[in-house]
């Protein structure tokens, strides 16, 4: 049974699609991807995260999370429409820095490859 989410908390200012932040009925935080990323991304980042698994890469977890449509009308934000109500993309909140190009170099060299 996927996790329910209970609660959307903010939405992030950071990535493309700016994932909504959400609380499960598990107790955890997510990053939450609906609608608004497009069926194509949501598969592609299923995909992706399921190879990086394969290769052992230090990704966050990730599952499939349900947004019930009830929780869509409790809401009182003008962009709930780009998360939308059933299956969506949850990926673990996790205390992580971003990789950017300046520290490409700090990356071991079995990752890298």
């Amino acid at each position: 049974m996927p996790v329910q989410i209970i609660e959307i908390i903010d939405r992030s200012e950071q990535g493309i699609t700016k994932p909504f932040i959400c609380r499960g009925d598990d107790g955890n935080i997510y990053f939450v991807k609906g609608r608004g990323a497009g069926r194509r991304s949501l598969l592609c980042e299923w995909i992706a995260g399921n190879l990086g698994l394969r290769l052992g890469l230090p990704i966050a977890p990730f599952t499939v999370v349900e947004v019930p449509s009830a929780l869509m009308s409790l809401a009182s934000r003008d962009d709930l429409s780009e998360l939308g109500s059933g299956p969506a993309f949850g990926s673990l909140r996790m205390q992580v820095v971003e990789l950017s190009f300046t520290h490409v170099d700090k990356v071991p060299v079995g990752f890298a490859a």
